[in-house]
């Protein structure tokens, strides 16, 4: 696992204490009531940092057990990983789609079209 910042090193230390599997889950105004120094966006990006260093940081939105957590278990991580792989195809579409569109614009209007991988 990669270096983490010491504000996500904090939340990492906080959700190991308090949020170990889904039915743990802390709300975000929990944390940022927590975190007083830290705004709603510089959490998304301290919870971003703490899953891409490899941490089992969830997140579920659903009524009732909405929140961030660590996941426990397989059982636990494996929804949000497959939820997260569905959202990343989706978006891959999208983006194939607008793609095409972008060319066929280009074509239609004869501008000079460009995209960079």
């Amino acid at each position: 696992m990669s270096e983490i910042s010491l504000e996500a090193h904090d939340i990492l230390n906080y959700l190991k204490t308090w949020a170990i599997g889904k039915g743990a889950a802390i709300k975000k105004k929990t944390l940022l009531l927590k975190f007083t120094k830290m705004n709603e966006r510089y959490l998304r990006l301290c919870i971003a940092e703490l899953r891409e260093a490899g941490f089992p940081v969830c997140s579920s939105s659903r009524a009732g057990e909405a929140g961030y957590y660590m996941a426990g278990t397989v059982k636990e991580l494996l929804p949000f990983y497959q939820s997260t792989k569905s959202r990343i195809q989706k978006m891959s579409h999208n983006m194939k789609m607008m793609e095409t569109t972008l060319y066929k614009m280009a074509k239609d209007s004869g501008e000079q079209l460009e995209l960079s991988i």
